[in-house]
């Protein structure tokens, strides 16, 4: 089965749920049942196991935040935007020793021109 067609048939199954059980029990099934896949298949992939629980940390984190702003309706937009530009400078900042023309190499603070 592809990646394609599992992700159809968990969405068919989350929209099967919210008929009967209402839109907040089935995100947090449909999200715990996402968020437990994932990080067993991190676990499984990943030499360091620790690594595997931030996959799971961070994957609730983001669910819950995405139900949260499903929820405020009025403040969707402007939490949205906000999330998103934290996200822009938290990549940013990780990311900023990464050249392109050093082949992917990191460079220290003492190799960076001033």
């Amino acid at each position: 089965m592809s990646a394609w067609h599992y992700s159809a048939l968990i969405r068919a199954a989350g929209i099967a749920l919210a008929e009967h059980l209402g839109f907040a029990i089935a995100y947090v099934l449909a999200s715990a049942r996402v968020v437990v896949i994932n990080t067993g298949y991190s676990a499984a992939i990943l030499l360091q196991r620790w690594l595997s629980v931030v996959v799971g940390v961070v994957l609730t984190a983001i669910y819950g935040v995405l139900f949260t702003f499903l929820e405020a309706e009025d403040l969707a937009l402007l939490g949205g935007t906000m999330l998103l530009v934290v996200a822009l400078t938290v990549t940013m900042y990780f990311t900023r020793g990464i050249h392109r023309a050093d082949e992917g190499r990191v460079c220290t603070d003492e190799q960076r021109a001033p």
